[in-house]
């Protein structure tokens, strides 16, 4: 009877942060027009800090530092590729502090920074903790204006050369956690500043706000094998909704095999393998929209070793 009242209590919990996402969604959501411009990262349940500051310092006795990288639609030309380097420990009581370096290039744009976040970390039993995080970060895009096929050589708008801009921003999330379910809520690009890569011309890009939301569940089949569903809704202002769905099947904290379903992009497969502090993830996006005529898929690989700060009994595999 008690595990029942446990376990209804932990639901009502996430719902309540569900609400709470909701919420902000319908209050933050615009009209504007505006797609994607975060980079995918496939194995997001394995690196849940490069989406939600929150997570920064949940592992309490481990420093996780994780190198991901990712190339997007093989077989196009200057297609999407993205690496990421994170790192993020608790260095004092129910505070965690972490950092994100991020190179990003697609087509003509080629994007470099920095994150810096801080979390707090609230107890509220022995086994549940809820996770507030802010995180600041400075970009560098740069705009090769020499890979632009030009038709008209008297543009004046587009010139050749190469245009650089800095701009700062800042990430918000919400960290919920238990032995078994976790749930988070994120929202990069909160200030939503303006790129202009031209003094002569209106060459612009708006970095939109995004909005994440994401639960996961542990279902302990026995003392060896367990079976992880997750899922993650993304939302960016004036485009539809984007659900991904995961199911993972874990055996002994060494080996896990899945997939996951991008709602109207692609089908994922995604194995891996831990052998003592180290980590080794490999997914495939088959992809499944229109682009599936030019590129056969996307591939991300994700390296991680865990500092330990003092002895672990066991691993989380969501952080």
């Amino acid at each position: 009877m008690k595990n029942i009242y446990y376990t209804s209590g932990i639901l009502k919990f996430g719902f309540c942060i569900l609400y709470f996402a909701i919420f902000l969604f319908s209050t933050w959501g615009g009209y504007r027009g505006a797609a994607q411009q975060l980079p995918y990262y496939s194995q997001y349940m394995y690196s849940a800090f490069y989406i939600n500051p929150a997570v920064a310092g949940s592992r309490e006795d481990i420093i996780p530092v994780m190198m991901t990288f990712r190339r997007q639609w093989a077989g196009f030309d200057d297609a999407p590729l993205t690496n990421t380097i994170s790192g993020h420990a608790a260095l004092i009581k129910n505070m965690g502090f972490g950092a994100i370096l991020l190179d990003d290039r697609t087509g003509p744009l080629h994007q470099t920074g920095a994150q810096f976040t801080y979390a707090y970390h609230i107890k509220l039993k022995e086994d549940m903790k809820l996770g507030f995080g802010l995180g600041g970060m400075v970009y560098q895009h740069v705009l090769n204006k020499g890979n632009f096929t030009i038709l008209d050589q008297n543009d004046n708008v587009i010139r050749g050369g190469k245009e650089k801009v800095v701009t700062p921003d800042a990430t918000f999330g919400i960290y919920f956690r238990t032995n078994r379910f976790f749930a988070g809520f994120s929202s990069p690009q909160l200030i939503e500043n303006n790129m202009r890569f031209d003094e002569y011309a209106d060459l612009r890009l708006k970095m939109v706000r995004h909005y994440f939301l994401y639960s996961g569940y542990r279902i302990v089949i026995n003392d060896e094998m367990e079976i992880i569903p997750s899922a993650l809704l993304k939302f960016v202002d004036g485009a539809p909704f984007q659900f991904d769905g995961n199911i993972r099947y874990d055996y002994k904290s060494r080996f896990w095999c899945g997939f996951s379903y991008r709602d109207k992009e692609s089908v994922i497969g995604l194995a891996g393998f831990r052998a003592g502090n180290f980590a080794f993830g490999y997914s495939y996006d088959f992809t499944i929209s229109n682009i599936k005529k030019y590129s056969s898929g996307s591939h991300e690989i994700f390296i991680s070793f865990d500092v330990t700060k003092k002895r672990n009994k066991s691993v989380a595999s969501f952080d």
